[in-house]
């Protein structure tokens, strides 16, 4: 895609800045939805959540995306987002056959364990 006219002052990005910038989108869309699959860690919260329907979702629109930029991708960045739609429905499928009241998978971040209590000095 070309861009005719660039606001004044903005110079259009190079082929490798929207490569890696498409790259970064990809990732950042496959992380949310790892962390609704309760694959990992909501990074903001420690916390591991699960929420199927908003996984779909993201697969869904990661999947609409593919198709709205067929033909205008080269091989690595298409290479790149079919491999990672491909995971995330294999993670989906496997989250689906668990259940909808399975536990997430994921183990929260380290650092987010509360310390050990330590026994209290014994008296002589």
């Amino acid at each position: 895609m070309v861009i005719e006219k660039m606001p004044e002052g903005e110079q259009a990005m190079s082929e490798d800045e929207l490569e890696a910038r498409f790259m970064g989108f990809v990732s950042l869309v496959t992380n949310m939805t790892m962390q609704q699959l309760g694959k990992i860690a909501n990074p903001i919260t420690n916390k591991v959540e699960r929420n199927i329907d908003i996984a779909k979702a993201w697969i869904d629109m990661l999947r609409m995306f593919r198709e709205k930029t067929k033909g205008n991708l080269n091989d690595k960045e298409k290479r790149f987002l079919e491999t990672n739609i491909a995971g995330l429905q294999m993670n989906y499928v496997d989250e689906m056959n668990r259940g909808p009241e399975a536990k997430p998978e994921a183990a929260a971040p380290a650092g987010d364990e509360k310390p050990a209590q330590e026994e209290p000095p014994k008296k002589e």
